[in-house]
């Protein structure tokens, strides 16, 4: 096969070919000397060429193709230098290259991690405020939490507003990840905000029930209050009634009852719109309780009306529906709370119960988003 030094071999036997010719001429000259010297020819005298300088037929020298070997060969050798240099200068340009490449890559990373070191940043500055939040979700129904849950709620609406700004910048940042790593980092930083947004989505829910259900308590106390102001109205009137002897003290007395009985009349009205409010809170018991309050203290006025009027016969008849009412109620009064916090904090406890659990499974996945946070920063 050929190959690119075949110009160094010459093929003698090829017919025909120059250098074929060549030797026919050489040996034709070679053999007509042979035979002038053998006659004795002039040719035999004539001086012959100096040592080293042989000449063929016209002059034509054998080793005229010397030069031509030289040239070659260095033709080959600066080809030879030349495809050298240029390998040098390839290896130098590919070393540049990749040190530029690595220089690039170093300097794009450290980019990378001062924008996502400032995003933590951020979201830690977050967490100075959510901090309050989540203590307030440690007993979000305790009595004592209102002014936490005042701060929680007027900060609740920044957070948010943060977060949100927070969630742009992580995803604006993504195109500057130079790594899987920092993808994956970018990936758990997100995924603590996310985590917070749903802690702050669930305490929202959480502290507007903790909300109602402090002024529900309010209502309820106030309410009791009442019923507790009318039945001392009531006792009253019933003393004043058992000692009237004139229609003015009877007047009087009757007067005074109609007091307790608008009293406990509002105070029924307010139970009945917190179980409209809250149907789950029973309040049943207490407002029958006041059913029967209010039928004894209207006997109690019928009483008062038919004495004034002079109708004994309906007096005693309403006087004795009075005791049996009252004594029922006394009766039923025994069966009920003090207080109502518990009736109705129960029911609040219900409600909130899955707000807090979603709060909590929410802060459990942002406390493991952020120990992958950690650990990438403090690699």
């Amino acid at each position: 096969m050929a190959g690119s030094f075949d110009f160094l071999h010459i093929k003698r036997h090829t017919a025909g070919s120059s250098n074929e010719l060549s030797f026919d001429v050489l040996d034709a000259a070679r053999s007509q000397l042979d035979a002038s010297t053998q006659k004795g020819s002039k040719l035999a005298k004539t001086p012959g060429p100096s040592r080293g300088s042989y000449h063929g037929v016209a002059g034509t020298s054998t080793l005229s193709a010397v030069p031509e070997v030289e040239k070659r060969k260095k033709k080959r050798h600066a080809r030879i230098v030349r495809t050298w240099v240029i390998g040098v200068l390839l290896a130098v340009v590919a070393v540049g290259a990749v040190s530029f490449a690595a220089y690039s890559f170093y300097q794009s990373k450290i980019d990378f991690e001062d924008r996502y070191r400032s995003l933590v940043a951020d979201l830690a500055e977050v967490d100075e405020s959510l901090v309050k939040i989540d203590t307030l979700m440690v007993d979000p129904l305790a009595n004592d939490n209102t002014s936490l849950q005042a701060e929680a709620s007027s900060r609740a609406t920044w957070i948010g507003e943060r977060l949100d700004t927070l969630s742009k910048n992580v995803e604006a940042s993504i195109p500057y990840a130079v790594s899987d790593e920092d993808k994956v980092a970018l990936t758990q930083l997100n995924a603590g905000i996310e985590g917070r947004k749903k802690m702050l989505s669930s305490a929202r829910s959480a502290i507007q029930i903790a909300d109602a259900q402090a002024q529900e308590l309010a209502v309820a106390a106030s309410t009791w209050n009442k019923v507790l102001d009318a039945d001392q109205l009531a006792r009253e009137a019933s003393a004043s009634a058992n000692n009237a002897s004139t229609d003015e003290t009877t007047e009087a007395a009757k007067e005074k009852t109609r007091e307790a009985l608008n009293g406990f009349e509002a105070a029924k009205s307010e139970l009945e719109n917190i179980t409209y409010r809250h149907e789950k809170i029973d309040l049943s018991a207490q407002i029958n309780y006041l059913d029967k309050r209010i039928e004894a203290l209207n006997y109690a006025i019928a009483t008062s009306d038919a004495l004034v009027a002079g109708d004994r016969e309906s007096a005693v008849s309403n006087n004795d529906a009075y005791n049996s009412a009252d004594q029922e109620a006394a009766r039923m009064a025994l069966d009920l709370p003090l207080m109502l916090d518990e009736q109705i904090t129960v029911v609040f406890e219900q409600e909130i119960e899955p707000h807090v659990k979603s709060y909590n499974d929410a802060r459990d996945a942002v406390l493991e988003a952020d120990a992958d946070v950690r650990a990438y920063l403090t690699r």
